[in-house]
């Protein structure tokens, strides 16, 4: 499966799709929040040259994946960037999509100075 990485911004007709992959997945983490909040907080990472971003897998024009961007973490501030929100469909995991995913990320999220982007994650 051949997958290439864009930006939300530049396919923004996937905005529901990744929002409500993020609150099913991991909406616990915000007790409250709904899927229009979270669709909401995506809209916001509009500027490909700035963090937050949210980052799309695609493998033949299908959305496959995505992950998030951000300059920091509530709970980890001097982690920075720190990618998050990493999810692929279950039909789809275990042919590395995560992976492109991650490693877009980490290509777009990082400074020149930074060796890694921190991340926080979930074992499925």
């Amino acid at each position: 499966m051949s997958i290439e990485i864009h930006h939300l911004l530049d396919h923004a007709h996937h905005l529901p799709t990744v929002a409500a992959w993020q609150h099913a997945e991991f909406g616990y983490l915000s007790p409250g929040s709904s899927e229009e909040q979270r669709a909401e907080r995506l809209r916001t990472a509009s500027d490909s040259a700035r963090l937050p971003i949210v980052l799309l897998a695609i493998s033949g024009g299908h959305l496959v994946g995505s992950a998030a961007v951000s300059a920091s973490t509530l709970t980890h501030k001097h982690l920075t960037p720190w990618l998050s929100s990493v999810f692929v469909p279950p039909e789809l995991r275990g042919k590395g999509t995560g992976f492109e995913a991650c490693a877009g990320g980490d290509r777009r999220g990082r400074s020149p100075r930074l060796r890694k982007t921190p991340s926080f994650h979930t074992e499925e």
